[in-house]
């Protein structure tokens, strides 16, 4: 049974549920079954992962919260909410939300990838998409390294993955510090998957900025800059951001 959009259970009963999960001393048999049933009340995809699969151990109420809070928006078409790699993001995000807006970081990831099917980007795209936070900065590259990590339990796809460690190539070659003005050179990518990922990224980007920081984050001007230059070297007018960020809005 796949989950339903909405979560089914309140919070209490919830939380038991993921008590008896994590205390039970029964056999497999039964695990499974409340394994089943927190999987069928929950709209988060992967909810178990939480408790099995995660390199932070969650209690029972932060497990249940996190469920709670998810809000699932529509994906691209090409992308299943079961797919190992959108569930290795969901579960190494868990409950995780931006220091500064608050906005769950899973969110980055969803219009990331209704931005990448807008623009036509392949599954294979939207795969890497969802795994390059877990191999964008050096630490969490080489917690996805150790053997039995998210990133290798879910099992992703060996060409997803070299997109994702393009994309760390590229988009950490031009971070916000490297900025210095209008005339900066981006060196993109060969391949166009990723200059796609870059899209959906820096799309995302800029429209959170734009709500959550512009004029009150100490730089930024800088950061306008920044993101300018970026759509600048991806070929992506003002006019087509404007067009991207209401189609998210309206999501």
């Amino acid at each position: 049974m796949m989950p339903s959009s909405a979560n089914s259970i309140d919070r209490d009963a919830l939380v038991a549920l993921i008590r008896r999960i994590i205390d039970i001393d029964g056999s497999e048999d039964e695990i499974d079954e409340l394994v089943q049933r927190l999987n069928d009340v929950s709209a988060l995809p992967g909810a178990c992962d939480l408790i099995f699969h995660n390199d932070r151990e969650l209690s029972a109420e932060q497990v249940a919260d996190a469920i709670l809070a998810y809000q699932p928006v529509r994906l691209g078409h090409g992308m299943d909410r079961q797919d190992p790699h959108y569930r290795a993001i969901a579960t190494f995000y868990a409950d995780r939300t931006a220091a500064r807006s608050g906005v769950a970081l899973i969110r980055h990831i969803e219009e990331g990838l209704a931005i990448l099917e807008r623009i036509g980007a392949p599954l294979r795209a939207m795969q890497a998409y969802c795994l390059h936070p877990l191999v964008q900065n050096d630490e969490d590259l080489l917690r996805s390294c150790i053997a039995d990590s998210i990133l290798l339990r879910h099992q992703p796809d060996p060409g997803a993955v070299m997109l994702a460690m393009e994309y760390r190539r590229v988009a950490n070659a031009y971070l916000s510090q490297h900025c210095t003005g209008a005339d900066d050179v981006i060196a993109l990518s060969p391949l166009a998957e990723v200059n796609q990922m870059l899209i959906a990224d820096k799309v995302q980007n800029r429209k959170d900025f734009e709500i959550h920081h512009l004029r009150s984050h100490a730089q930024s001007a800088l950061l306008t800059q920044y993101f300018a230059n970026w759509l600048k070297a991806l070929g992506v007018s003002e006019a087509r951001y404007q067009q991207l960020r209401l189609e998210l809005a309206l999501r």
